[in-house]
């Protein structure tokens, strides 16, 4: 943190006069000078010291008439000297102040600093798990040291206040008066509400805070601050900056400069366990140390907060900040991305950061993944990507991938479409479903996976979901004692491995073994740049079919008022749609359960007043308005599916739709298209923007589980050959949307019976 006074700059003496100090107070206590260098620092001198025998020294010049940036050093020093961490000091001033200079003289180390290897990407991973260690050791040793007092520590390790509960308070006190002095309003918006979170928590936790016991906390974490020598010692360069308070306020602080990447998974892991309330502790020091240096940097320098980076991390403070503030205020976040990794080994270490977060929420741009996809397509069986946006009149793009030797059944199909507002990301969308369905094909998969039993013989040697789980029909009739096929899944949170019956997971699913309990589905079929990413897709559909199936049940949603949405590509789709003459719906969806945003959208033509030519959509995703444009292009992309005629399994919609006039289908279908009964404003949704994917699916996961959802469960449908990673996500007890609703959880039915007060038939 930076405990700069913003009102005053520091005085300092000339250059000149400071090196003829270093010199003489060197040759006072060491030996003649040979060259003397100067090192840039931002609070105290540094000199770099060659003795005429050769050997270099590090001089450290403390200035005794500046009050604003009070060094603790000569203070804390004594306490570590004995330790590992810190360099042997040769000597020190003593009470005499003669020199003008409080000083300190140490062997000169050479080696890097954490934060260049760091930018320079020269850490390995090795390095990486080496430093994290010895840093956490480091507080730990830190924390060893009792102090009196809270807060700021004076000399004697001693603080001004009775309680750290006290300190807290009085300090966002006074940096409420910083951030009402600002004049650029942008940066008094955004840290006012950092704030009033902060005082909400503090507030609320009081009873934690008062009874902390303050111990010495190092608050100086930046990575600039340690030192990897040669022989991969680590060495902490500068120990000025302490309180007396919370040790958990150390990780908090490192949180604020490394949260979001590989480092940041190595410091949580030495720390160790930690409980769910002080995960939101952590969330809590990391905000306020991110409040600190804000606050600084928008007294310091030309307005521009939302580009200002930590130093050895690529998401912006404003990014982080928000991500910590969704970690505070969601009660139903079970699971820290951490965690996650900790927990389910597949994911290594996957802190990538999104491309355009907030605009397509990918770690690699489209450009970039239909550039690989372009030389592996072949090896899923795609012979030609065809763009077919000119058959219809709204100029919405889309792409169809065909696979003429794909598995077919009744109902599917060899045509796959993509979405999306740019001819590569519908090719790329387009090119991905084609590999989904591909990897999905039984005839895929490793045939030594498979296991051949009953759920009574498998139920004895492993854990295994049974079938009922997902909603399988009483007509199954289905018996324990049958023999069927059976599937390895990883439950995401706890990483065991669990059996499910292998119609949950191929599509199309011809048993060699057994039979079919129900419909095949691809509920959860998702592919990604990376497996999180795929992951996160992938449950995030399972989210928007479990709504999309409500909705279509329960028939209870409200529509969304268009004039209220604030999103410039949505509101640019729509009125595409409207000026071809079409008559747009937009339902928000979303479960109370599972609040994560969902949208239906329905066109009807109204130059064509045909069943067939009313087209649907759905959309689910964290932040709202990916929802809302993939609920949008969804729409549009089955209008002209129906149009072009290409998909097989576009008979069974004529089917159903051809033998009824358009006045009762519309009487019968009267809830997709009321817009008055009731609205909801698209500004009163909330959305979640963060910058990694893995905070996305930690997001996700945790409200599957808060809803009651024992497991999320992931198998690997992977090619090596075709790049992207493939899985299938599994929630068993969420409901699936499908054309006949055949499969009926006990969820829908208890909701349905619950509103209307009449059983669902």
């Amino acid at each position: 943190m930076n405990k700069k006074n913003m009102s005053k700059q520091s005085r300092y003496p000339q250059t000149t006069q400071v090196r003829e100090v270093a010199q003489t107070i060197f040759e006072n206590g060491i030996d003649s000078v040979e060259d003397l260098e100067q090192i840039p620092s931002s609070n105290n001198f540094l000199f770099k010291v060659r003795s005429v025998q050769g050997t270099d020294y590090l001089v450290k010049l403390y200035s005794t008439t500046d009050k604003l940036v009070k060094s603790r050093e000569l203070d804390i020093y004594p306490y570590l000297e004995s330790s590992q961490f810190v360099r042997p000091c040769l000597a020190r001033s003593s009470d005499n102040k003669r020199f003008g200079f409080d000083y300190m003289i140490f062997p000169y180390v050479e080696g890097a600093t954490v934060l260049e290897l760091v930018q320079s990407e020269r850490l390995s991973s090795k390095q990486r798990e080496l430093i994290a260690k010895v840093i956490i050791d480091y507080l730990r040793c830190c924390a060893s040291i009792p102090v009196q007092g809270a807060g700021d520590l004076k000399t004697k390790l001693t603080g001004n206040f009775n309680s750290w509960f006290d300190f807290l308070q009085h300090y966002l006190a006074q940096a409420r008066g910083y951030i009402d002095k600002l004049r650029h309003e942008e940066d008094q918006e955004i840290l006012l509400k950092v704030h009033q979170m902060l005082v909400r928590f503090l507030a609320r936790e009081k009873d934690y805070f008062e009874a902390v016991v303050p111990h010495l906390v190092p608050i100086d974490l930046n990575l600039s601050n340690f030192l990897l020598t040669p022989d991969n010692q680590i060495i902490v360069l500068d120990l000025e900056a302490f309180w007396g308070g919370d040790p958990l306020l150390a990780l908090g602080e490192l949180a604020g400069h490394c949260y979001g990447t590989p480092f940041y998974q190595e410091l949580t892991k030495n720390w160790g366990e930690r409980t769910f309330f002080q995960k939101k502790l952590t969330r809590f020091y990391a905000l306020l140390s991110n409040l600190d240096i804000l606050i600084f940097l928008a007294h310091s320098n030309p307005p521009n907060l939302s580009q200002a980076q930590p130093w050895g991390n690529s998401i912006p403070f404003t990014e982080l900040m928000r991500s910590h503030m969704y970690a505070l205020g969601l009660e139903q976040i079970l699971i820290e991305p951490d965690d996650l990794l900790a927990r389910y080994t597949n994911l290594g270490n996957d802190w990538n950061i999104k491309i355009e977060a907030g605009t397509y929420e990918r770690t690699q741009s489209f450009n970039e993944t239909l550039e690989k996809l372009q030389t592996v397509k072949q090896h899923a069986g795609i012979t030609r990507v065809a763009d077919i946006t000119a058959l219809d009149s709204t100029g919405i793009v889309v792409y169809q991938a065909i696979r003429p030797d794909a598995d077919e059944d009744e109902h599917t199909f060899t045509v796959f479409s993509g979405k999306g507002l740019s001819k590569v990301q519908c090719e790329v969308a387009a090119l991905a479903e084609a590999i989904e369905r591909f990897c999905a094909e039984k005839r895929n998969f490793e045939g030594a996976k498979i296991q051949v039993a009953s759920y009574t013989e498998m139920s004895k040697q492993r854990r295994v979901i049974h079938p009922r789980a997902f909603n399988m029909p009483d007509e199954a009739n289905f018996s324990e004692d049958e023999v069927l096929e059976w599937v390895p899944a990883i439950d995401l949170e706890s990483g065991e491995t669990y059996y499910v019956t292998a119609n949950t997971v191929f599509y199309p699913y011809f048993p060699a073994h057994g039979r079919m309990l129900f419909r095949y589905f691809t509920t959860g079929l998702a592919a990604g740049n990376t497996y999180t990413e795929a992951l996160a897709h992938g449950l995030a559909e399972v989210i928007e079919r479990d709504a999309s199936a409500l909705n279509r049940i329960l028939r209870h949603n409200p529509a969304v008022d268009l004039e209220t949405i604030d999103s410039p590509a949505a509101i640019e789709l729509i009125q595409k749609l409207k000026a071809s003459g079409l008559n747009v719906v937009v339902r928000y969806i979303t479960t109370p359960d599972l609040p994560i945003p969902v949208f239906s959208a329905i066109l009807e033509d109204l130059d064509l007043p045909d069943p067939l030519f009313v087209s649907g959509g759905y959309g689910a995703h964290l932040n709202k308005d990916i929802a809302l444009l993939t609920a949008l292009e969804e729409a549009a992309l089955s209008r002209v599916s129906t149009i072009s005629g290409s998909r097989e399994d576009i008979t069974k919609f004529q089917q159903a739709k051809q033998n009824i006039d358009y006045d009762t289908f519309r009487q019968k279908y009267a809830y997709w298209f009321d817009t008055k009964s009731r609205l909801i404003s698209y500004q009163s949704i909330d959305s979640y923007i963060y910058p990694t994917v893995l905070e996305d699916l930690a997001h996700l996961v945790g409200v599957v589980n808060s809803a009651g959802f024992e497991h999320v469960l992931v198998v690997d449908l992977s090619q090596t050959e075709l790049v992207l990673p493939v899985v299938k996500v599994l929630v068993p007890g969420v409901e699936r949307y499908s054309f006949k609703m055949t499969c009926v959880g006990e969820r829908a039915k208890l909701r349905y019976k619950s509103l209307y007060g009449k059983s669902l038939l």
